[in-house]
């Protein structure tokens, strides 16, 4: 017993350890996307031809097997009838809107957003920006000047029409689920099925 419990401490421990590493997630201007989370890697890569995606596991490509295709089917199926659909008709839909529960939920929405992009943080902006027009670069690069020195975001202009920037994300994990919790626990699940059963049986 005294085993079981310890396993289980055990287990507890490291997934608190795992989840309290964040995402990393890279964005280039090469068109190179890159997420890593511990020794786990997803690398896509646009070009004008074609999106490449890569899956790494301790920097070591996982080979994709390749599905075989179905052979075509011979006997020709049946169109399916289409069902004619009743008409929700505008007050079903404006007292819908009216309810308490549907405002709640579209708060807790707001709420559930407002928390996730809390969880993200900029880890390093470095942005170069050169415009084709010299006058509207002299003044972006004015503008830029003044802003307030930031070892993280590093926004820059130049006169050789030099373009590429550089974004990492950190996303945390703890609080992307605390967020998501929280919207489960306070979603007014009976009102909701009440609507949907109304809904239901409008159509």
């Amino acid at each position: 017993m005294i085993f079981l419990y310890g396993s289980l401490l055990g287990v507890g421990l490291l997934l608190i350890v795992l989840l309290s590493i964040p995402v990393k997630v890279r964005l280039e201007s090469t068109m190179v996307f890159l997420v890593q989370w511990i020794f786990l890697t997803v690398r896509i890569a646009a070009d004008q031809k074609e999106v490449q995606t890569e899956l790494l596991l301790f920097n070591k490509k996982i080979e994709k097997r390749e599905k075989k295709k179905p052979k075509p089917d011979s006997k020709k199926k049946k169109p399916k009838k289409a069902k004619t659909k009743k008409k929700i008709p505008f007050s079903l839909v404006k007292e819908t809107l009216m309810d308490a529960a549907v405002r709640k939920v579209f708060f807790q929405l707001l709420h559930l957003l407002q928390r996730c992009l809390s969880a993200i943080k900029i880890h390093l902006l470095n942005w170069n920006i050169g415009l084709n027009d010299y006058y509207w670069q002299g003044i972006l690069v004015g503008l830029l000047n003044g802003l307030p020195d930031n070892e993280n975001i590093q926004v820059r202009g130049n006169f050789e029409e030099n373009n590429d920037f550089l974004l990492i994300l950190q996303i945390s994990i703890w609080r992307i689920l605390a967020a998501i919790v929280i919207f489960l626990f306070f979603f007014p699940y009976i009102r909701a099925v009440r609507i949907y059963f109304k809904f239901r049986a409008a159509t």
